[in-house]
């Protein structure tokens, strides 16, 4: 029994099905459909029962759930534990980020661990919503920078943007005021598959408003959705950050939904029993940096209160973004 075969058993249990598992680890779905037949055939017992919605865990499979409950976050501990006795003074941290805002945060983050935190050897991943929470809770990074994440008992959050969720559109696309959410889903839209934390957003959002959300396609990929935008074959929902850069070029168009609750927080999953020491200094300056990133107009949001002295002193300020 492998920690690899482990790994992509709780997947397929929290996805409850074959093919989500497959897209979050990022593998072929009959190779984990081999994987979990091997675990199966090494325990001497059935793992699931599939039925046509997905799976569903069988007894054993609720055993192993529960043993392993507690495993990674065990490994975790382990090899940060040997890291850290092995080069005391090099603190290894693994961050995780998705698409949308790592184009603007991880310049700025990296040149600030270079220069005043050179004691940190940063490994940086990029994946969407769901494939973080996943990497966070197995412990294949340290921190996630996401946004309203689901978090399990033993995971803490620390927000640090709000931002708003804007209806993007083509290029030369009419200008639009006070715009709503029922407006925005007039029409078919581009959205992330329901695994994704906008797509949740949008679903919650629509339900409370009793919306219908009609999808034009599922794609979790940011750059297939703005090319189909850009080519005028309809319209997605994401927050200004993913598009800014295209909406400057006049590539896109974008504007924000005033309807409550079109929002969501941006900040850093952990453990919580790694709040400390580098990692601590880590989310200080990744923090800081956002910050400063929000203070100077290059990302539209609001802050949650920030402490004083993590904030950088104010150097050349760059241009401000536009909406359209």
């Amino acid at each position: 029994m492998e920690v690899r075969d482990l790994r992509y058993f709780r997947t397929v249990a929290e996805a409850r099905s074959f093919s989500k598992a497959a897209l979050k680890l990022r593998v072929a779905q009959p190779a984990l459909s081999r994987q979990i037949r091997r675990l199966e055939t090494t325990l001497g017992a059935p793992l699931f029962e599939r039925h046509s919605r997905g799976v569903v865990l069988t007894g054993a499979g609720q055993l192993l759930f529960e043993r392993t409950t507690n495993l990674f976050d065990d490994l975790a501990r382990i090899e940060r534990d040997v890291a850290n006795f092995a080069g005391a003074k090099t603190s290894r941290i693994t961050l995780g980020v998705p698409p949308a805002t790592a184009r603007l945060v991880v310049p700025p983050l990296l040149k600030a661990v270079q220069a005043e935190a050179p004691h940190i050897t940063l490994k940086i991943m990029e994946g969407f919503s769901g494939v973080l929470h996943d990497w966070l809770s197995t412990g294949q990074v340290d921190i996630a920078f996401m946004h309203n994440p689901s978090l399990a008992p033993n995971l803490t959050f620390v927000p640090m943007l709000v931002e708003h969720i804007y209806l993007v559109e083509p290029p030369g696309s009419p200008p639009r005021t006070e715009l709503t959410l029922a407006e925005a889903l007039a029409h078919p839209l581009f959205l992330p598959s329901p695994t994704n934390s906008l797509r949740q957003l949008v679903d919650r959002l629509a339900a409370r408003e009793k919306l219908k959300v009609e999808i034009a396609q599922e794609i979790d990929g940011l750059t297939v959705t703005k090319a189909l935008v850009q080519a005028g074959m309809g319209r997605t929902l994401y927050a200004y950050s993913a598009v800014q850069k295209e909406v400057s070029a006049g590539e896109l168009t974008a504007w924000p939904i005033v309807t409550p609750g079109a929002v969501w927080s941006l900040g850093a999953a952990l453990r919580v029993d790694q709040n400390s020491g580098a990692l601590a200094e880590f989310v200080a300056l990744l923090a800081r940096e956002v910050a400063t990133l929000v203070e100077e107009g290059v990302w539209l949001g609001k802050l949650h209160r920030i402490p004083a002295m993590i904030k950088k002193k104010a150097g050349k300020r760059r241009p401000a973004a536009r909406v359209a």
